[in-house]
């Protein structure tokens, strides 16, 4: 088990208070209305979370990658939609964080750290998915600033947001060195949500459809360099793919809890189902896989904080986790038996939300695809 610092045993513990709680409670009624966690989000921001990764500069908290995984698995166990609606916000901040200019940062991030404004994170396209270097949306030069064009799919917290970081193409014929990223005022004209999805899980984030025409922005809208955003935003989702694997973990940290409370009251044959050799067996591997996740994401948020490369690791956390996560809200779902697929029960909305973590922030495959060149990489050397 990872010995914690203060700092991070006292945000872990805070998530944890705040989930059990309020989060909880609410999870249920989110899920059912499909409802935004206005609520949650507001409990969130007053504890400072919205600013995680904010520097404190800026009214952050500049916290180090544990303690944001710490904290996400925390409210993930409470409600995983609450959880995703932070996850997508903090790595929306990110690439202001991480590659903004001094202007930009002043200009954005205070407001962002409080929850004053709210931001999302726009790359994926209907066609082109995880490979950022095939993207449609364009952005050309008009005067001093650009126009951009495109559409945007899929994009977490998309629905409401103040801000958008935008991957576009400055180059289209240079493959993954065309792109760039820019900071988009949501309010601007040409920018519209055109479409908000309905979703199997994950039912309190709003996932939406972004549509840029003619969108003008002035030069200090660029983030970073011109031709330099693919770097960038896989900076970004290495990090993203990290929270990514504490949610799935915090979700079925609660699935495993949720079992071993239903299996201890559950009587068959004369004695709780908790006596039976075939359900503590499933117990036991769920609780193996969980520890097993949660060991590699500690290892992975170390590398990050010794400044270490973790891109591989990131991908690794993200696969096992997500899988993970499937396979231990499965069992729980078989441990309920019909009472796990009737009335929306809570481990059959967690097996719900867990099929997203296989997908966001990257697919199982696309991780694999990142490990195995990471081990041929290692194997050359």
């Amino acid at each position: 088990m990872t010995t914690l610092t203060p700092t991070q045993q006292k945000y872990k513990d805070m998530a944890r208070k705040l989930a059990n709680e309020q989060l909880s409670k609410d999870a249920a009624r989110i899920d059912k209305e499909a409802a935004f966690p206005v609520a949650g989000l507001r409990a969130m921001a007053e504890l400072g979370l919205c600013g995680m990764t904010v520097p404190k500069e800026y009214g952050g908290l500049d916290l180090d990658a544990l303690s944001i995984c710490l904290v996400t698995e925390e409210l993930a166990r409470g409600c995983p939609s609450t959880a995703a609606v932070l996850m997508a916000y903090v790595i929306g901040i990110q690439p202001l964080v991480q590659f903004g200019t001094p202007a930009q940062k002043k200009a954005y991030l205070p407001d962002l750290a409080q929850a004053k404004r709210s931001i999302c994170f726009a790359v994926t396209e209907a066609l082109t998915g995880s490979d950022i270097a095939t993207i449609g949306t364009t952005a050309r030069r008009k005067g001093d600033g650009w126009v951009l064009n495109g559409t945007k799919c899929l994009i977490g917290n998309g629905a409401g947001a103040d801000l958008c970081v935008v991957a576009a193409k400055t180059d289209p014929d240079a493959g993954h060195k065309g792109v760039s990223v820019f900071i988009v005022e949501t309010a601007s004209a040409g920018y519209s949500v055109s479409a908000v999805y309905e979703k199997m899980g994950m039912r309190g984030t709003t996932t939406a459809e972004l549509t840029l025409k003619d969108v003008e922005v002035p030069a200090t809208a660029v983030i970073g360099e011109i031709g330099k955003g693919s770097r960038y935003l896989l900076q970004t989702l290495d990090l993203a793919r990290l929270t990514l694997g504490a949610e799935a973990i915090g979700l079925s940290q609660a699935a495993l809890e949720e079992s071993v409370a239903y299996a201890k009251q559950r009587v068959t044959f004369g004695k709780p189902i908790s006596e039976h050799q075939g359900i503590q067996f499933m117990l036991a591997d769920m609780a193996t896989s969980v520890h097993a996740a949660r060991t590699m994401l500690h290892d992975a948020c170390r590398l990050h904080g010794r400044k270490e490369p973790f891109a591989v690791e990131a991908s690794m956390v993200k696969l096992f986790a997500s899988e993970m996560a499937g396979r231990v809200t499965d069992a729980a779902v078989q441990i309920h038996g019909g009472w796990g697929v009737v009335d929306r029960p809570k481990v059959e909305r967690l097996f719900r939300d867990s099929r997203y973590t296989r997908i966001w922030e990257g697919t199982s495959e696309i991780q694999r695809l990142v490990i195995s060149r990471g081990v041929l990489e290692q194997v050359v050397k």
